[in-house]
Formats: structure tokens, C-alpha cells, sequence
């Protein structure tokens, strides 16, 4: 049957997981550019509904057990597993009498979910999915369940009182991350995740790079931030503690330009607050 399944399945697009994700090439990121504004103009946009039906048909693949893992639209024959990311989230639950009730902002069609879902089904899991519109309203039509779930905001996400959001491979795609940091902190959530998030350890302030897609993928070019990652890591210490940080699972680091190229998980925990002793 596996074998069968493969057939059925472009070359490439299990290819893949050897040749881009597992040794990204260094000419998918362009030069630094000093903005997003001036990043965001060199580059060439893509199509939103064909990179959605991608996504929906490999989705629907994972969701029917036809596959057993895909992650940006490209279908893999194995799962390759976040080991920190798991092992932060089953201590989450523990922490919860074992439940998990988990907000995945820009989770697509529920990769993460199906990634990981075999190693959290002993737990009581709502796993609710932030993202734009069109995905929201493909999700809540063909994926929404008891457990999967998809919201259109942050806002809306907040009312079932998550004990984590999940921000993974997103923050840097999104013009603004202050703003949905500061809304994840504002809310006060206890537990905020980090995962594949691009970052630099040794420039002073973000810079702005230009990726561009492989055409065996999709033809897409569309502006990337990589973080100062101190500065990143500052933006939530006045109310969080980072309790740990560990490198992507997928996606090797290099230099280029005199800089070095980052993806990293961070987890931080909100700091509780002290009460004077009684006097």
C-alpha cells in the first residue's frame, strides 16, 4: 500500500523534503534590504488561491491517512518531528490536569496538528487554528472537528481560554509581528511558543530579505524578516520568562552577507505575580 501511495504521488513533491527542506539552498534568500516596504517591492507576490488548493490537496491527503505528513503543501513519506516542541507541550497539559487547549496562529490547514497528533492523543486537546479568511472558512467547511478547530483572529481565538499559542514559521512572513505579539501578551496567556522562526544572533535590528519559492513547490516571492533575536527575546521579558530556546528541526542555519542565518524555537512563560507577605 505505502508503495502504491508513492506512485501516486509526483516525484518531486517527496523529493523534496531531501533536496529544499532538508538543506535549504542559500539563493532562496536575497540580499538584505534596510525595510519591509522596500523587500515587500522586490518582490513578486504569489496566487493565493493556488498556493490554497496546494495546501487543501495535500492537506486532505494527510487528513485521509493517504500520506502521513505534509508541511508547506509538499508531501513527505515520513514525519519529521519537533522533539522540544513536543516535549513543551506534554509538559503544558501535565501543568493542566492533561489537557491542552493549544491557539496555532497562521497553522494552515492543521499541519502542526497532524504532525504531532499521535503523540498527544492521551491528552484532552482543543487545538484552534488562527488564519486568513479563505483558509478559515475552507477549514471550518472540511477539517473543523470536536478537536480541530479555526477562528478568524486572535480575538475569537482568546475566548477558549488557551494555555498556549503557537506562533510557527509565521512571525516573519507578517508585516507587523509587534502587534500580534503584544496582542498575545496583552491577553495574558500563560505559555507563548515559538517555533521556526528566523532570526540573526548577531546584527543589531531586524533586516528584511526577499524568499523565493522553488517553482517544483509553487511560483511565489514574498518578503521574510529575520529577527535581531536578542531584541525578539527582549520584546517579552518585561512580563515572560524564556524558559528555553532550541534550534529548528528542519531548517539548517548558514552565513551569508556577513550575517548568520537563524531558525530557532523559543518557549516563554508568563512570570507570575508576587504577593506581599501578610503583614
Amino acid at each position: 500500500m505505502k508503495q502504491f501511495i508513492k506512485n501516486l504521488i509526483p516525484p518531486i513533491a517527496l523529493g523534496l523534503k531531501r533536496s529544499m527542506f532538508n538543506a535549504k539552498p542559500i539563493e532562496m534568500w536575497s540580499k538584505p534590504f534596510t525595510s519591509w516596504a522596500e523587500a515587500e517591492e522586490k518582490s513578486v507576490g504569489y496566487d493565493d488561491e493556488g498556493i490554497l488548493q496546494k495546501v487543501l490537496d495535500s492537506s486532505r491527503a494527510v487528513r485521509d491517512g493517504k500520506v502521513v505528513y505534509e508541511r508547506d503543501s509538499v508531501l513527505f513519506d515520513e514525519i519529521q518531528y519537533s522533539w522540544p516542541l513536543l516535549s513543551i507541550l506534554q509538559k503544558i497539559a501535565l501543568e493542566n490536569n492533561n489537557s491542552l487547549t493549544l491557539v496555532d496562529f497562521g497553522g494552515s490547514l492543521g499541519s502542526t496538528y497532524f504532525q504531532n497528533r499521535a503523540w498527544l492523543k492521551n491528552i484532552n486537546i482543543k487545538w484552534i487554528i488562527v488564519e486568513q479568511s479563505h483558509f478559515v472558512e475552507i477549514g471550518k467547511k472540511e477539517f473543523q472537528n470536536e478537536v480541530l478547530m479555526f477562528e478568524y483572529s486572535l480575538k475569537e481565538a482568546f475566548k477558549h481560554q488557551p494555555h498556549v499559542v503557537l506562533f510557527s514559521s509565521v512571525l516573519q512572513y507578517v508585516q507587523n509581528p509587534e502587534a500580534i505579539i503584544k496582542e498575545a501578551i496583552d491577553h495574558g496567556v500563560q505559555n507563548i511558543l515559538l517555533d521556526r522562526t528566523s532570526v540573526s544572533n548577531n546584527i543589531a535590528a531586524d533586516i528584511f530579505t526577499v524568499q523565493t519559492v522553488p517553482k517544483e513547490i509553487y511560483e511565489a516571492s514574498y518578503p521574510c524578516r529575520f529577527f535581531s533575536e536578542q531584541n525578539l527575546i527582549n520584546s517579552f521579558k518585561t512580563q515572560y520568562n524564556l524558559i528555553t530556546d532550541f534550534s529548528s528541526y528542519c531548517d539548517p542555519a548558514f552565513h551569508k552577507y556577513g550575517i548568520n542565518f537563524i531558525w530557532k524555537g523559543f518557549f516563554f512563560k508568563k512570570i507570575e505575580e508576587t504577593k506581599p507577605p501578610k503583614t
